[in-house]
């Protein structure tokens, strides 16, 4: 668990660091997305997400929603559905 706080806790500084403007900041939210489908796709347990993220709401829904998500068995799915969840949290920030 220790490691899925320090890399959820690094993207969300390098996160807040990054956003000056729309673009940059939905590239934020972009990296997160994917930091979270990745341990969606790892096999983490929600709840484990959770304790990590409490009080941040935003990141909570982004869990929600990966976690209506497949896991997948191989690695090449996994990749795919990463970049696919990556993709579409991008589209809908910056609309």
């Amino acid at each position: 668990m220790i490691k899925y706080t320090f890399l959820l806790l690094t993207t969300l500084l390098s996160f807040a660091s990054i956003a000056d403007d729309e673009t940059e900041y939905c590239t934020g939210v972009s990296t997160l997305a994917g930091s979270i489908m990745e341990m969606r796709q790892d096999g983490v347990a929600m709840s484990e997400l959770y304790e990590v993220l409490e009080g941040s709401t935003g990141s909570l829904q982004m869990v929600k929603l990966a976690y209506q998500y497949p896991m997948y068995e191989t690695r090449e799915y996994k990749i795919k559905e990463v970049a696919r969840f990556k993709d579409q949290l991008f589209m809908l920030c910056i609309d």
